[in-house]
């Protein structure tokens, strides 16, 4: 199960593999984590994601819907190679705001 922790600097860092039945549970901290950001910017850290599949694309894309119905200005970092080239593959790496992916 994905965890997710709160950084010191009000940013935040998820960590872990997602299984699709733990999905309802980390989609709802994940939403709890954004709607606490409502008008700033919120940096997540990717670095510790352990699985690279379409589970987890769907997880981050969700964030982005959350992010922007709170207007909350949200980037992504650290996604893993292997990651990032699922989201290539499916056309949606430039919609997930990446920084340090180039």
């Amino acid at each position: 199960m994905i965890v997710i922790q709160e950084l010191q600097n009000n940013d935040i860092a998820l960590e872990g593999e997602l299984a699709h039945y733990d999905m309802i549970d980390v989609k709802r901290s994940f939403k709890k984590a954004i709607d606490g950001k409502s008008g700033s910017q919120l940096n997540v850290d990717l670095s510790k994601i352990k699985s690279a599949n379409s589970i987890v694309l769907s997880l981050l894309l969700f964030g982005l819907r959350v992010a922007e119905s709170v207007s909350c200005k949200l980037t992504y970092h650290d996604l893993s190679p292997s990651l990032f080239n699922m989201a290539r593959v499916g056309g949606i790496e430039h919609i997930l705001n990446t920084s340090g992916n180039d």
